[in-house]
């Protein structure tokens, strides 16, 4: 069985390589919020809104979609 939900994340390592993170999820869509300070790895739930959020359908993803 193949997973049918996923996100893996990217961050700079500090403040000198950038001002933002990004998500990528199984729709294919690519997320964007600013990173905290101090910089810190997302939590595994961190584009649901972190907390007690997890995979639910009625869940939307909390950052903004990126534009390039």
């Amino acid at each position: 069985m193949r997973e049918q939900k996923w996100i893996a994340y990217c961050w700079p390592l500090d403040g000198t390589q950038g001002k933002h993170q990004f998500a990528i999820n199984q729709s294919g869509n690519v997320w964007t919020t600013p990173v905290a300070d101090p910089i810190v790895a997302p939590a595994w739930n961190a584009l649901m809104g972190g907390g007690d959020k997890g995979w639910s359908d009625d869940v939307a993803p909390e950052w903004v979609p990126y534009k390039r």
